[in-house]
């Protein structure tokens, strides 16, 4: 990946000074003028062009990305919803006739423990 991004900062800085270069060069008499010649319509073309590459262009990059990231996060959710059709995880559907309750000294979180002073006990209520 660090290659890459070399490689398109060096790709992208010479295209972005192009623009400018062709924008503003002309051939005088014989000679050659670089970064002179500068009218209104190349101020606006280089502002446009600066402004759709730096902006516009980065945002569509932004929400194709975060787009397919979305997509694949639903498609995996999808995924292991069809693994446990029944529910969540901690879900009990039968064992023992007697044995209908929920441990819930097991489902407390361990950070919130030292604040919870009741449910320390042992056995729940």
């Amino acid at each position: 990946m660090t290659y890459a991004a070399i490689a398109c900062a060096w790709i992208v800085s010479f295209i972005n000074e192009m623009v400018l270069v062709f924008q503003t060069s002309a051939v005088m008499d014989g000679v050659c003028y670089g970064y002179v010649v500068v009218t209104q319509e190349t101020i606006l073309a280089i502002s446009i062009y600066h402004f759709s590459l730096s902006y516009v262009f980065l945002l569509i990059v932004f929400i194709f990305c975060y787009g397919k990231i979305l997509i694949v996060i639903r498609r995996q959710a999808r995924v292991m919803a069809g693994h446990n059709p029944g529910g969540s995880v901690g879900h009990s559907n039968g064992g023992p006739a007697g044995d209908s309750s929920v441990d819930r000294s097991a489902t407390i979180p361990v950070d919130q423990t030292p604040l919870r002073y009741s449910y320390m006990r042992c056995s729940p209520t």
